[in-house]
């Protein structure tokens, strides 16, 4: 059979991870990941012997034009991952893979919440996948019967078939390495040098509680890790096979088990591979021993979720950490020679302008090197969906992102702060370019944001 994965042509490129889908052009850089998911699901069918082809239009430059043409190609089935932002332009490649004769699969956060509305709706849907996908997309490709297929909701007929909920995979390793082949590799890129750059997913789950987070719906309450040994042959696997020495491990906290954080350093030290990667953290997982062994394997920058600058703010979405633990990670990681990236979510439930501006304040206090500042995003089946929301008009939390990301960057010690590291520091002339070319689009985006503000005082 031959099979299309997809992430349809979109107005927005936004980062269709399962628990950050945000607009690319609110990063800091210009984030470009590799379509994993998607990837995962060609390497099970190409394990099955199909014919797999992954097309990632928005970053491939794929118009919806472009796209409806390589359907012409005529395929079996077409998988789409749906996006709340993305889901009428996702929705209308669907129907054109349907009229087209294809029989069409959807998963993805909004086919989890909202599967019978869709599949009513929109009947050129043929199934939806709840949850993780691989294990119940191999199902379909195999000719299971529909009724023995958990996960998935199905229209057969003038009946729709709703299955038991699948359990989560407590096996990871059972997932092949994902079909980087099936890629364009060098559209993926690192931000800071423009270099190839890939995503590894180490672990699914968390077992922390945010209430405005998508990863324990999705991914389930508890983390479930690769194993050691597969994730740095999957490393070795890209070094060899596709060039690419630099990484984003991308669980949603890579350091919440110091024992496996702690054996992958060392195996990666042992194996001599000379990567740099990137990963997330919470400020509470972390400690100065994990912090050296992480660098010394190659660890050139950590991801920090702060969220909010006020106590009470960080109680009611139960991020679970404080600000002094904040304050702390960042000093530690700064200690170990690691580069720092902080983010934070304005117009939470129950912010208001006098707690966003208690966070602005507090992360020119942390001062990492890299930081965004994000607007909330209401999930609906999230607990915060649930909460008492913030009551500011977006347009004003629009200016006060933009106000912040200003009064962030042109202060003195981070300018000089940045000249050193990114600009003293490089590796190589081509990392030289590479970095000037990463400042010159962290200053297009200062001076639009601040043309932006402009003009919404100007209203």
């Amino acid at each position: 059979m031959k099979i299309l994965l997809l992430h349809a042509p979109s107005k927005i490129k936004i980062s269709r991870t399962d628990r950050c889908q945000v607009d690319t052009k609110d990063f800091t850089l210009a984030m470009c990941f590799p379509p994993i998911n998607l990837m995962y699901l060609g390497a099970i069918s190409k394990r099955l012997g199909h014919e797999t082809t992954i097309v990632d239009a928005p970053f491939e430059g794929i118009s919806q034009k472009g796209c409806i043409e390589v359907l012409d190609q005529g395929f079996d089935y077409v998988v789409s991952n749906l996006s709340v932002q993305t889901l009428e332009d996702d929705l209308y490649i669907l129907k054109h893979a349907k009229q087209k004769g294809a029989k069409t699969i959807s998963f993805g956060y909004i086919s989890m919440i909202d599967d019978i509305d869709l599949i009513k709706k929109y009947p050129f849907i043929d199934f939806i996948i709840r949850g993780e996908p691989e294990i119940s997309f191999e199902e379909i490709l195999k000719g299971i019967p529909l009724e023995k297929i958990k996960g998935i909701t199905a229209s057969n007929g003038n009946k729709i078939i709703r299955n038991d909920d699948r359990e989560f995979n407590m096996d990871l390793n059972y997932l092949p390495f994902p079909a980087r082949d099936l890629i364009k590799n060098h559209i993926y890129t690192d931000p800071a040098n423009g270099k190839p750059f890939t995503t590894i997913q180490d672990s699914r789950g968390c077992n922390f509680k945010c209430t405005f987070c998508l990863s324990r719906m999705m991914n389930g309450e508890k983390i479930r890790y690769m194993s050691v040994n597969n994730v740095v042959d999957e490393i070795q696997s890209c070094v060899t096979d596709f060039n690419i020495s630099r990484f984003f491990f991308r669980g949603d906290t890579f350091t919440a088990d110091k024992g496996w954080v702690l054996d992958l350093c060392r195996e990666i030290t042992i194996r001599g591979l000379k990567i740099i990667w990137y990963c997330n953290s919470r400020v509470n997982t972390i400690d100065r021993e994990m912090l050296k062994t992480m660098k010394e394997a190659g660890c050139k920058a950590i991801t920090y979720g702060i969220e909010s600058g006020n106590d009470e703010i960080l109680r009611y979405i139960k991020k679970d950490i404080t600000k002094e633990q904040a304050l702390n990670a960042i000093r530690f990681t700064k200690e170990a020679g690691i580069l720092t990236w902080t983010c934070y979510i304005l117009g939470l439930p129950r912010d208001t302008e006098e707690t966003i501006d208690e966070t602005v304040r507090f992360s020119k206090e942390v001062d990492s090197d890299l930081i965004d500042y994000h607007r909330y995003l209401p999930f609906p089946g999230t607990e915060a969906y649930e909460q008492e929301q913030c009551k500011i008009d977006p347009s004003i939390i629009k200016k006060m992102i933009n106000k912040a990301y200003i009064g962030y960057y042109l202060r003195p010690r981070i300018i000089g702060r940045h000249i050193n590291n990114f600009f003293f520091n490089a590796d190589s002339i081509s990392d030289f370019f590479g970095v000037c070319k990463a400042g010159s689009t962290v200053t297009k985006r200062l001076v639009r944001r601040y043309i932006n503000n402009l003009g919404l005082t100007q209203k």
